[in-house]
């Protein structure tokens, strides 16, 4: 499961030493069709990727009969010799709230739900624990050549803070910061 997860995926933080406070690009996987990479993201949402599919076949549409309903992950991996924690928002028509559109660059700000998955690296990378972490702030480019690229217009961002064992997030359109996007998630002790 952690194979997705443990290559040099962009966005992953290493624990950090005191004092520091490194902000990041969320990364995005897409999990139509997951790829080796999105595969463990695939399993962390696999409930809320069933309900999407089925969102979908009962309003008809079949076209997503090979794979999955439209959906992405965003993601934000903390790595220490013992364990990798993962932060992830689940976007998905069936799980998801408008909260604002920018038309003038092309994005959208959604609540959808948010998961810390725990895997302990003395047991093969197996997750611990996949905990459901209320809801987050999802930044969905309407631009397909964008893909989900952050950029000085629009952009999702993390942090770990090592002296209180939390990961933050921010979401900035236009140089500004989102309110209700800026969240502070703790990290569980030996979950």
């Amino acid at each position: 499961m952690v194979a997705g997860l443990a290559c040099g995926a962009p966005g992953e933080t290493l624990a950090q030493s005191p004092g520091q406070f490194d902000w990041r690009d969320i990364t995005y996987a897409d999990l139509r069709l997951p790829n080796e990479a999105a595969r463990s993201y695939a399993e962390i949402w696999a409930d809320r990727l069933n309900e999407n599919n089925t969102h979908y076949a009962r309003s008809g549409d079949a076209r997503f009969a090979a794979g999955n309903a439209p959906a992405v992950a965003s993601a934000f991996v903390v790595r220490s010799p013992t364990r990798i924690v993962v932060l992830s928002v689940f976007n998905a028509v069936s799980a998801c709230k408008t909260v604002r559109r920018d038309e003038r660059r092309n994005v959208t700000v959604k609540r959808c739900p948010m998961r810390l998955a725990i895997y302990d690296q003395s047991q093969g990378g197996r997750a611990g624990s996949v905990l459901d972490a209320g809801e987050g702030c999802f930044l969905e480019f309407g631009d397909p050549r964008r893909a989900f690229t952050s950029d000085r217009e629009a952009g999702s961002y993390a942090a770990y803070d090592l002296a209180t064992r939390t990961i933050r997030t921010g979401l900035v359109i236009g140089g500004q910061a989102v309110a209700g996007c800026d969240l502070v998630i703790p990290i569980p002790r030996g979950s």
